[in-house]
């Protein structure tokens, strides 16, 4: 079908973010690797009112319609933390989700860079749902693995439609299944000689007690651990509290 009888629009009021929501879960549903959000978990990651992301985070959400009916999701984002960072132009997109149709995959992602651009921006990146530190990138392999915690889900089709629409790649993402309860006794050993840090390191379970105080320790650690890593954007002191 043709692109014109696509319609992409702002998400507007409650009857509009519950249909953002809710569709990964119909386009997906039976996909083997696909686990869907919690609602209540999404409702709130996408509220500014509960989400401190958007104090530094402008978002703008689409969904397209074909004869009324949702066929497709997206987000726009300008993270003035990154802007700050970096000072590259670049604004990003995420949250894609779309039937296979190439059309529809064009006009999503032509609404997010034109709503870019008129922020002033020149480049964008993405998927980024809803920041560096969430989900990232697009799924290309291992389509079959088991959705997991801050990792996306992509139905085999999306890669190609996204790069249809002429995006490029412009960094490989990988995660990683590993098996903690079978691992060697001597890993820690081996990484801690690896890194010159043996004898020097002690490794404790968290103190459930201090709960918040450990999750800033935590985040403290991944804040400084990732300063040099692609795209990196520290956490904000309202999201380690937010985490906490």
């Amino acid at each position: 079908m043709a692109a014109s009888d696509i319609v992409v629009s702002p998400v507007d009021g409650k009857a509009d973010l519950k249909a953002f929501i809710d569709l990964p879960k119909r386009l997906y549903a039976g996909h083997k690797g696909y686990i869907p959000h919690l609602d209540a978990e999404r409702r709130d990651a996408f509220s500014p009112r509960k989400n401190p992301l958007f104090r530094h985070v402008e978002v703008q959400f689409f969904l397209a319609r074909r004869a009324g009916r949702v066929v497709g999701r997206i987000t726009a984002q300008v993270d003035r933390a990154y802007l700050e960072r970096y000072a590259d132009a670049t604004g990003h997109f995420g949250c894609l989700a779309a039937e296979d149709d190439p059309a529809i995959f064009a006009a999503l992602l032509d609404a997010a860079a034109t709503w870019l651009r008129g922020k002033g921006l020149k480049r964008i990146t993405g998927p980024f749902s809803l920041s560096v530190n969430e989900e990232v990138g697009l799924l290309v392999w291992g389509f079959d693995s088991r959705s997991v915690l801050l990792t996306p889900y992509d139905p085999p089709y999306a890669g190609a439609r996204v790069e249809g629409s002429g995006y490029v790649k412009v960094k490989d993402v990988f995660s990683y299944d590993y098996d903690v309860q079978n691992a060697p006794e001597t890993l820690g050993k081996k990484l801690m000689e690896r890194a010159g840090m043996a004898g020097r390191v002690k490794v404790r379970s968290a103190d459930i007690k201090k709960f918040d105080a450990e999750v800033r320790t935590l985040v403290g650690i991944f804040n400084d651990a990732w300063s040099d890593n692609w795209g990196f954007v520290p956490f904000t002191q309202a999201e380690i509290d937010h985490a906490a």
